[in-house]
């Protein structure tokens, strides 16, 4: 016999009684009690979960045998710091949403009804105070590399202390997938020379990603994938202390020392850089070559061999002079514009030696012999009409170029390679020739001139 309430219950046999015998009967009392259940928590998700995230809690409770039926009632469920919701008992589900970062207890009670026991169950939940966090470093920290392959080093933890997944990007749009983390990995750039930054991301168990954290390194191939230094671009000469390195390396280059001394006395190691200002040192004006000592590191940790360059520091600039040999008519240029070009005819018959120039070759100029003053600046277009000898001398370097003005602050004027004899264009009016010399350093010497006869 099955009672479906509980209760106080009289239970009575009765004998019926047959064609030779009497019925009787008898009773006794019975009480019914509630029957027992068991709560049980199958899941609480995502674990861990992150502090004001909504958790959601899935629970079963059940008829403890031997008892049977269905139940009915509400069930509580809590996390221990007053968060909680509440549902009936055949939903079988309940969200709520710790507001604190820790361990919690969450707990589902069972209230039980008019003939069911009540029941609970806990677990322990994790509540993490924020995402993972995580680092990330190209080539261990290098400014520059001469390969697009090159090596990340991550770091990153979370508080559940489950070690957090990460993936990566070049542009943070398009993401490798998510991986168990690992404390390098080789990554390829992106082509073509210039910054390039590496993107990176985490998540923990939650599924939720964390904003992008990122480094950058400066891709340059033409310093070259061995090792090697070059100082100003393999020039001979120069004219500064200040130079700068072209400093080629191979791939997954970190650090690098760079001295004047090939012993590195007291250098430090520094982040790789394919390109970087030195100061080379300077001995007076003793004509000595400055060399310049480098070597490298990898992520290994393993050091390269010396690899240097040197150059010639040349403070001492070039001497000369400069004579007028030949020379011809001096001649002033008058500039003549209008709004109207087609329209203009000019005449000029009251000066001597005029040429009219037809307003379809506008604009032009008027030739006034023997006028000194008012001349204008224009590069040297004419043809030559003086000859002169120069002479200058550069006990370093050597002499690389001269410039020829016919004014002391060489408007227009333009460097040219150094010869002794130049037939050149003064223009009209000019009574001097000035000239300035400049040596392969770079250095330049003081202004000489001459008269134009």
């Amino acid at each position: 016999m099955t009672f479906s309430s509980v209760g106080k219950k009289t239970l009575t046999a009765t004998y019926e009684g047959a064609f030779d015998f009497y019925g009787s009967s008898d009773s006794v009392l019975h009480t019914v009690e509630k029957a027992s259940t068991t709560t049980a928590i199958s899941g609480h998700d995502p674990s861990p979960s992150i502090a004001g995230q909504e958790v959601t809690v899935s629970f079963t409770v059940a008829v403890t045998p031997p008892g049977a039926g269905v139940l009915t009632g509400g069930v509580t469920v809590e996390d221990g710091e007053g968060h909680t919701c509440s549902t009936t008992v055949n939903q079988g589900v309940c969200r709520l949403t710790p507001s604190s970062k820790g361990s919690k207890t969450i707990s589902a009670t069972y209230e039980g009804d008019g003939n069911y026991l009540g029941s609970s169950d806990s677990v322990s939940h994790l509540v993490n105070n924020e995402l993972p966090s995580g680092t990330i470093l190209i080539n261990g920290g290098a400014l520059a590399t001469t390969s697009l392959s090159v090596t990340l080093t991550i770091s990153a933890d979370d508080d559940s202390g489950i070690p957090p997944e990460m993936q990566f990007s070049n542009d943070s749009s398009e993401w490798s997938a998510f991986e168990s983390l690992i404390a390098s990995k080789p990554w390829m750039l992106s082509k073509g020379d210039g910054q390039k930054t590496v993107f990176a991301r985490f998540r923990d168990i939650t599924g939720e990603p964390t904003v992008p954290v990122s480094d950058t390194i400066t891709l340059d191939t033409l310093a070259g994938d061995e090792y090697g230094v070059t100082v100003n671009g393999g020039a001979l000469f120069t004219n500064q202390i200040t130079v700068t390195l072209t400093l080629g390396a191979k791939p997954y280059t970190t650090q690098m020392q760079v001295s004047n001394d090939g012993g590195f006395s007291g250098t430090l190691w520094e982040a790789y850089n394919s390109q970087t200002y030195w100061t080379i040192t300077q001995y007076g004006n003793y004509v000595i070559p400055r060399v310049v000592y480098v070597r490298y590191k990898d992520m290994e940790g393993d050091v390269s061999s010396t690899f240097q360059d040197d150059i010639i520091l040349d403070v001492t600039a070039p001497n000369g002079w400069v004579e007028v040999i030949t020379s011809g008519t001096n001649n002033i240029a008058l500039g003549i514009s209008a709004s109207n070009p087609a329209s203009i005819r000019p005449s000029f018959s009251t000066l001597p030696n005029h040429r009219i120039v037809p307003a379809q070759h506008l604009p032009f100029t008027v030739f006034i012999p023997q006028m000194s003053k008012n001349i204008l600046c224009y590069p040297p277009t004419g043809e030559p009409n003086v000859t002169l000898r120069l002479y200058a001398e550069d006990d370093v370097s050597g002499v690389a170029g001269m410039m020829i003005s016919h004014l002391p602050n060489f408007p227009c004027a333009i460097w040219q390679p150094y010869i002794t004899t130049k037939a050149w264009f003064a223009p009209p009016g000019a009574s001097m020739v000035y000239v300035k010399f400049r040596d392969y350093a770079g250095n330049v010497s003081e202004v000489v001139s001459d008269e134009i006869p």
